[in-house]
């Protein structure tokens, strides 16, 4: 995978958008380095089209509502938000055909109310638990 002209494993990666999403406080809009990362990245993703919508304006680092992390968020030009998985990006699932992935799907949606009982039994009602 290249990435700003550079060749790296998945593993490299990995670490390098994680630091990237650590980096900044929550609502933060990433500097112009980052950005240009992101949108090379975003291209690897398999719905990057829809991700892209109208154009980028910028990323910001926002809390992900359902399971309460981190994670990327898109901030399109006509100011529309969407969500932005950089692990989808930089591990691009095995073709299996659309009926595996829309059962995976499927399975997780029917898992979040039980996902996020665990969550409030575990932490209370902290919308984000920072990790050691």
């Amino acid at each position: 995978m290249t990435i700003n002209g550079k060749k790296n494993r998945k593993t490299h990666w990995t670490k390098h958008f994680k630091a990237i999403l650590n980096r900044y406080d929550l609502n933060d809009t990433l500097n112009q380095q980052d950005h240009k990362e992101l949108l090379e990245l975003i291209g690897y993703h398999d719905e990057a089209s829809d991700k892209i919508g109208c154009g980028v304006d910028h990323f910001e680092v926002v809390i992900e509502p359902t399971y309460g992390g981190r994670r990327f968020e898109i901030v399109r030009i006509d100011g529309t938000r969407q969500d932005f998985s950089y692990i989808k990006c930089i591990s691009k699932p095995k073709i299996r055909g659309d009926h595996f992935q829309e059962v995976m799907k499927a399975m997780r949606y029917e898992i979040i109310p039980q996902v996020i009982a665990f969550k409030e039994q575990q932490y209370g009602k902290k919308t984000y638990v920072r990790c050691a």
